[in-house]
């Protein structure tokens, strides 16, 4: 049978590991899950630079082709988007706005980031700005 000493120290033992161990894990999984989904107090701003040759802005993240652009789109709530239309590759930048109003048509919960465009390729510019006054029209009629 078991003593009462060491269930003394077996307690105290518990108690301490909870208090000053797990309460605080649980605590900072909690924020860390908020900061995650947007309803914690950190506000951070990401700004997406897509360019696959100019240099990028000080306080703005480069990306340098349509799939990692999506990528961070799908994992994390940029605030910002600046957009070029040649990526040096067969995706282009307006592949990326497509992809932005396609999500935004699905998916009713989706807010996209701020998009501007600062391709010096006319008729790509032409098409983004429709496509995001596509996206614009689709959110207003929420």
């Amino acid at each position: 049978m078991i003593s009462l000493r060491v269930f003394m120290v077996l307690t105290i033992w518990c108690v301490a590991f909870y208090s000053f161990i797990l309460v605080p894990l649980i605590h900072a999984i909690k924020r860390m899950h908020n900061i995650i989904t947007g309803k914690g107090h950190l506000n951070l701003e990401l700004k997406i630079y897509l360019d696959d040759e100019r240099e990028c802005p000080a306080g703005w993240v480069a990306v340098r082709n349509y799939q990692s652009c999506i990528e961070i789109l799908e994992a994390f709530k940029p605030t910002h988007l600046s957009l070029d239309h040649d990526l040096g590759e067969e995706k282009t930048g307006y592949d990326v706005v497509k992809w932005i109003e396609k999500k935004c048509f699905n998916d009713s919960n989706y807010h996209p980031p701020i998009m501007t465009i600062h391709s010096a390729n006319p008729a790509g510019r032409q098409n983004m700005d429709r496509g995001i006054k596509s996206i614009q029209n689709i959110l207003s009629n929420r």
